[in-house]
């Protein structure tokens, strides 16, 4: 679904997404990077010991909408696990699924492993829900995006029909679950500038890690391929880092 983004984003968003984009799959190979970049910026934190609540992003705009990588866990952790997503991959929503709670309660929790979230953005739907997690915040986008991926097979049941409207409204019905109000959903994807950093951030990480498939998951600044999407193998790298 990397056809025009037709009434959601400008043509140049429409010219990028219309570019060969990475498949939802694994993706084997593998990178490094340096680990020299800051810390993000704290934008909450309830409580001092429980890194599982502790939300950080990179920046916010004036607006509130949380950009760049958006994090949970111990800024100072001696593992940092990125992952590069799709909210329309069936991929990684197993991941969110399957992976992600085993990983909070074992790892986040306890302070050693601090996770951060990139949007990789496939299509105008993914798009749309990116710009609608992120428009409500640092602190309201991980569980509205964990909506969303839980949620995937009923909002994208109408994918394949020309009228994105149907497609559209059902992700609407689904955040309404969240508090988010009809009106406040329209305002969200009326956000251009959102959009416009969403697509940057896509085409960032393609650059930076020639991305192949989602979810990529990187690893104190290593690409790792398929198995880092299983939470036993996942253990045993990071046993490996600590």
């Amino acid at each position: 679904m990397t056809h025009k983004l037709k009434q959601l984003a400008t043509p140049s968003l429409i010219a990028f997404l219309a570019l060969g984009l990475a498949a939802c799959g694994n993706d084997d190979s593998n990178g490094t990077m340096d680990n020299s970049s800051a810390p993000a910026k704290s934008a909450s934190a309830e409580s001092a010991t429980d890194y599982s609540k502790v939300i950080t992003t990179e920046t916010a705009s004036e607006k509130g909408f949380a950009l760049g990588g958006v994090s949970m866990g111990n800024p100072d952790a001696p593992v940092t696990i990125i992952e590069y997503a799709s909210l329309t991959c069936s991929h990684c929503a197993a991941f969110d699924r399957d992976v992600l709670p085993d990983l909070k309660e074992t790892y986040i929790k306890t302070g050693k492993v601090r996770y951060e979230f990139h949007n990789y953005v496939m299509n105008r739907y993914d798009l749309a829900a990116s710009a609608v997690a992120r428009c409500m915040g640092p602190d309201r986008f991980f569980p509205i995006a964990e909506l969303f991926f839980s949620t995937q097979a009923t909002w994208l049941a109408n994918a394949s029909q020309q009228d994105a409207k149907v497609v559209i409204d059902d992700m609407a019905n689904v955040v309404r679950k969240a508090g988010v109000s009809r009106t406040r959903f329209d305002q969200c994807l009326s956000e251009r500038d959102l959009q416009q950093h969403l697509v940057e951030m896509t085409s960032e990480g393609q650059k930076r890690w020639q991305i192949a498939g989602t979810p990529t998951i990187i690893i104190n600044g290593k690409k790792r391929g398929a198995e880092a999407q299983r939470f036993d193998t996942l253990s045993e790298i990071i046993e490996d880092e600590l």
